[in-house]
């Protein structure tokens, strides 16, 4: 919604730079504008604890290119690959595109639980989301980190970290990144995206690489589909560097956390019993889970063409796991008056799906 949007500034420096559209508009490095790494290194020593030189850094289209470019580079065809389970879909998908072998691992209040890898001896890497789980939204321990640091070192083995929704925490500073502990940087391949701060449509990621790494990553980038937009990266380099994006992060924080607070209280009212809250402290949506079994899939579809409601149901994120039923409903587009009244409807909807398939 346009409350979310980046703001006076973001357009003032838009509306400069596209005075003179030819001045950004040649080939760009592959891996990325030289200012704009420099400042986005500078940007992720300060918010994330991470140091690295700029040419670590990768710019992508986004998470979904930076996972494509870690199964090019990182492994083997038919190589398995551990992810979280329950966790997004389009990560399985990813992997198995690429010709790996996804292999599910069980989360726990602490995140993947790292004892499972030992059932998976072949296992060349794991990708999981640390900062906040999806979607279940727990954030992995400290313990759960170190356990984790470990075995990769034991194994030889890659961790790819998606960084979900680091920067949107609710109950003080964002962890410190799987990335940012010095002994593992060789080991690690941070991936990062500005859809969800700017807007999706945006289309600006990131990825940081081991230096050993680094200069395959950048052929990879120049093979696949040359470079991103320099003009992007112009607009994102003047709005961090003048602290025009931690602003608007705070603001945000701001703004997500009331909306957030008020689809809590609206969902304890109208849906408190038929299901709870996976409560966390993070992020953009919210998971209901139903005590009872039933068809979260149609139950979505049906929300959808009756009641005009977007959900996602959550047993599709379970692989091998015992599945849970519920819906991912996400907060940040709306009001807090339009949240209380969806979650109503959400309720009609539901009761009515429920009273229609019995």
């Amino acid at each position: 919604d346009y409350d979310s949007l980046p703001g006076k500034k973001w357009t003032q420096i838009v509306a400069r730079i596209s005075k003179s559209p030819w001045m950004h508009n040649s080939y760009c490095h592959p891996g990325g504008w030289g200012p704009f790494r420099r400042v986005l290194a500078d940007h992720l020593r300060s918010a994330r604890g991470i140091s690295c030189d700029p040419e670590q850094i990768i710019i992508t289209s986004g998470i979904q290119q930076g996972l494509a470019l870690c199964a090019q580079i990182l492994f083997n065809p038919s190589d398995a690959v551990a992810h979280e389970d329950p966790g997004f879909e389009v990560h399985r998908s990813t992997l198995r595109y690429w010709g790996l072998r996804p292999a599910p691992v069980s989360v726990d209040a602490e995140g993947l639980s790292v004892e499972q890898l030992s059932a998976f001896p072949e296992v060349r890497g794991v990708l999981v989301t640390p900062s906040h789980q999806y979607p279940l939204g727990m954030l992995m321990s400290r313990q759960r980190r170190e356990a984790l640091i470990c075995w990769a070192s034991a194994h030889k083995a890659w961790i790819i970290e998606d960084d979900y929704d680091n920067e949107l925490s609710y109950a003080g500073s964002p962890t410190t990144a799987l990335a940012a502990i010095a002994e593992i940087q060789s080991s690690v391949v941070y991936l990062g995206s500005f859809s969800k701060m700017i807007y999706p449509g945006f289309g600006l990621g990131y990825l940081v690489a081991p230096k050993s790494a680094a200069k395959a990553f950048e052929g990879a980038k120049l093979l696949s589909d040359r470079h991103e937009s320099e003009v992007h990266q112009t607009i994102l380099t003047e709005f961090i560097s003048g602290g025009f994006y931690d602003a608007h992060v705070r603001r945000l924080k701001v703004l997500y956390a009331k909306r957030r607070n008020a689809a809590i209280r609206a969902i304890g009212r109208f849906l408190g019993d038929i299901g709870h809250l996976t409560i966390d402290n993070q992020g953009t949506h919210l998971c209901f889970c139903f005590e009872k079994a039933l068809d979260d899939v149609h139950l979505a579809d049906y929300l959808r063409r009756e009641h005009r409601l977007e959900t996602r149901a959550l047993s599709p994120c379970f692989a091998d796991a015992p599945k849970e039923y519920g819906l991912i409903l996400g907060f940040a587009g709306f009001s807090e008056v339009q949240l209380e009244n969806a979650v109503e409807e959400l309720s009609r909807g539901i009761r009515s799906f429920l009273r229609t398939s019995n």
